[in-house]
Order: C-alpha cells, then structure tokens, then sequence
C-alpha cells in the first residue's frame, strides 16, 4: 500500500526525515550527559545545543523553531553563527564535527 504523497510530505515537513520511517529522532541516541558534554567540548550554549539537536534529527529551520518555540528567522541566526562558531560552511560539516566531539568525550578520538 502505498503512502499519499500529501501525507507524506506533511510528515516530512513536521518532524523530519527519521518520523517518515518510523524512528526515534537521532538526538534520543546520545543521553543528556552525553549531550552534555558535547555542548562543553564545543562551547554550546543550551540554545545552540537545542540547535544542533533538531539539526541531527534532519529538521529544516522552520521545524526546529516550532519545536523549541522561538522564529525561524532566530534559528537561521543561530545556525549562521555555530557554523561560524565550529569553523564550517553546511550541515553536513557541523554534523561530522558534532560526532567528532561526541567520539573524543568517549575516548574515541582525540
């Protein structure tokens, strides 16, 4: 049976590409220690860490600012200077970098 295209998109659209398949968010992966530490290893404010955490779950800015209630317009904002802040041009690079820090708070790398 096939998805509705509407439906589809709707879902897409609200909570990113991991409820489209059914997953947990791929934020719920790391406990809050864990995120914990990575926002001290990275010089993450709470607010960039909420960032960064909706930018994991693969939510565009519109859906992260529904889902931690401020504009998009200030999460544009905020994702404009992390990636300033952690020295990258686009989402993948902060990702990669954001894992890298979680690796080297594990002892996985340095």
């Amino acid at each position: 049976m096939a998805i509705p295209t509407a439906l589809t998109k709707a879902k897409a659209t609200s909570c990113g590409a991991t409820c489209l398949i059914g997953l947990e968010p791929a934020s719920k992966l790391l406990t809050p220690f864990e995120w914990q530490a990575i926002a001290v290893r990275m010089h993450l404010s709470p607010r960039e860490l909420q960032i960064a955490q909706g930018l994991l779950d693969g939510l565009d800015e519109r859906s992260v600012a529904g889902r931690i209630l401020i504009s998009e317009h200030t999460v544009h904002t905020y994702v404009q200077r992390l990636y300033r802040k952690i020295g990258v041009n686009s989402r993948s690079e902060f990702l990669i970098r954001l894992f890298v820090a979680f690796l080297a708070n594990n002892g996985r790398h340095n």
